[in-house]
């Protein structure tokens, strides 16, 4: 008798894929390697943004002039959400009527800066050490525009020498206190400053200058601009991509459930309800806190949400689906009695 041939087995048929019939998808080791180095990558880009970030001053880039007041604002901090830039001014060692040592005048002076619908006027005494001194100017930008918002405060600098006498008529043969109460020649310069997250630059605008006709000294008006650094607008950025994931993982896994590739598990929904108790906390830890209603609010946060939520939802149906179709366990029938049979004969 011929021993039976295993019979062949039929052969699957082989799917035709959309990008041709030689694709294959990539190995999950390639994957892995994929997304460690985009991580590395992005690792080594956002410290190298920050470590050659910040600002410095441009009033080293000037040389002191005797024949000039140098005035030196030095930025402290920028509240974008209240429109304002605290700074502090001082005057630097060796400028017109200062001290070598630059802790003092040798004249009583008045500082004069505008800003955007106020002014401040700022008194310095002769012979008076000098501290820095806190200035405040407004400034207009949007930060609902975070991280790519920019913030310019404008001011104008005006220097005299305060009268002696104020209210007193000026004779015409006077020229001594003629003098007085007339702008003095003064430049602005930014002083070093480390304001975290902030970069920003100090410009003069000459179609805004004006000369007293007096004394002839040209009055300027300066543009500060504060604008994000680069490393906190990738950091913004990286942490806006990390939060896209969260949902985008939940619902392959929520979609795979509900397929019936996955068993859904009880584990699921706190995996999904710890992400989506996640997405405030991540939203607060952004640089700079943007305000409630910013562009990541409507384009991103509400839609790592909703992801998240619809995960969530994907993963009870599924949960619910697979206890629906399961059988129930049927109850074990009583043991019966045995009986015994007597053998024939007796």
């Amino acid at each position: 008798m011929n021993p039976q041939t295993p019979r062949a087995r039929p052969r699957k048929e082989r799917r035709t894929h959309a990008l041709g019939a030689d694709y294959s998808p990539p190995p999950f080791k390639t994957l892995v390697i994929t997304a460690s180095l985009v991580v590395l990558m992005l690792y080594a880009l956002v410290v190298t943004l920050h470590a050659t970030g910040g600002t410095r001053g441009d009033a080293e880039k000037y040389a002191v002039s005797e024949k000039q007041i140098e005035l030196m604002i030095t930025p402290s901090e920028v509240d974008a959400a209240g429109d304002r830039l605290i700074a502090d001014l001082s005057f630097r060692e060796g400028g017109l009527m200062t001290a070598i040592d630059g802790l003092s005048v040798m004249t009583d002076l008045e500082v004069y800066m505008t800003s955007e619908h106020s002014g401040q006027e700022l008194s310095f005494e002769a012979n008076r050490p000098i501290a820095p001194t806190k200035v405040s100017l407004n400034t207009t930008g949007s930060i609902e525009l975070w991280p790519f918002d920019r913030h310019e405060a404008q001011t104008m600098v005006d220097v005299y020498r305060p009268s002696p006498n104020p209210g007193a008529p000026v004779g015409a043969d006077d020229a001594e206190l003629a003098a007085y109460e007339q702008s003095l020649p003064a430049v602005l310069t930014l002083g070093d400053h480390d304001v975290p997250g902030w970069s920003i630059s100090l410009r003069s605008d000459p179609e805004l200058a004006f000369t007293d006709p007096d004394s002839g000294a040209v009055v300027q008006t300066y543009l500060i601009e504060a604008q994000r650094e680069p490393a906190t607008i990738v950091f913004g950025i990286v942490l806006l991509g990390l939060m896209v994931m969260l949902p985008v993982l939940g619902l392959t896994v929520a979609i795979q459930c509900l397929r019936g590739k996955l068993r859904a598990e009880p584990a699921f929904f706190t995996w999904n309800a710890g992400m989506l108790f996640a997405t405030p906390t991540l939203r607060n830890f952004l640089p700079g806190q943007p305000p409630v209603g910013s562009w990541v609010d409507y384009l991103v946060v509400l839609w790592v949400i909703a992801g998240l939520i619809l995960a969530l939802l994907f993963s009870v149906v599924a949960w619910y689906r697979q206890r629906t179709a399961e059988p129930e366990p049927q109850a074990a029938a009583p043991p019966q009695p045995q009986t015994l049979v007597e053998p024939a004969g007796r």
